[in-house]
C-alpha cells in the first residue's frame, strides 16, 4: 500500500509539472500575440544598438538616434502603440472569450490572466522606457502609461 500511495504522489507531481508548463506556454503563447507590435519594434530597435559602452563611442548622436531609421519615425511610434492597442484588445478578448467556454470557474481563469497581464505591462513597460528615452516631448507624452495597460487589460479581462 505504501508503494501504491508513493507512486500515487510521483504521478500528481508528474501532472502538475505538465499543467505548470502547458499553461505557462500557453500565456506565454497568447501575451505574445498581444504584444506583436511592440516586439517587432523592440527587436528591431534592439539590434541598432551599439555593441560597444558608450564612452567610446565616437559618432554624433543624431547619428546614432533611433528616430533616424526608416522604421522609427515619430509617426511609427505612434503607429506601433496603436497597434499594439488594437492587437491587446482583439487577443484578449479572443483568449478571455476562450477561457470562459472551456473552464467556466473565474478563480482558475484568474489564476491563469494574472501572469499574462503582468507580460503584457513588462512588454509595453520596455517599449515606453525607450520610447521616452528616445523620442521626448509629443510622441512619449502620446503614449499609455503602464497603469493606462492594467486599466485597459483589467476592462477587457472582466
Amino acid at each position: 500500500m505504501r508503494y501504491f500511495q508513493a507512486y500515487i504522489n510521483i504521478i500528481k507531481q508528474a501532472i502538475d509539472n505538465d499543467l505548470k508548463v502547458a499553461c505557462e506556454e500557453l500565456i506565454n503563447r497568447r501575451s505574445d500575440a498581444a504584444t506583436q507590435p511592440i516586439r517587432d519594434f523592440l527587436e528591431r530597435a534592439t539590434a541598432l544598438r551599439p555593441t560597444k559602452p558608450s564612452s567610446s563611442i565616437d559618432q554624433d548622436q543624431t547619428s546614432t538616434s533611433l528616430s533616424n531609421h526608416p522604421f522609427a519615425k515619430p509617426a511609427d511610434i505612434t503607429q506601433i502603440n496603436q497597434d499594439f492597442r488594437a492587437a491587446c484588445e482583439k487577443e484578449t478578448t479572443a483568449w478571455i472569450t476562450q477561457l470562459r467556454i472551456y473552464l467556466k470557474d473565474q478563480k482558475t481563469i484568474s489564476v491563469l490572466v494574472a501572469p499574462y497581464k503582468t507580460r503584457i505591462v513588462g512588454v509595453y513597460g520596455a517599449f515606453l522606457d525607450l520610447v521616452t528615452k528616445e523620442y521626448p516631448g509629443e510622441v512619449a507624452e502620446g503614449m499609455l502609461s503602464p497603469a493606462d495597460v492594467w486599466s485597459l487589460l483589467d476592462r477587457l479581462c472582466n
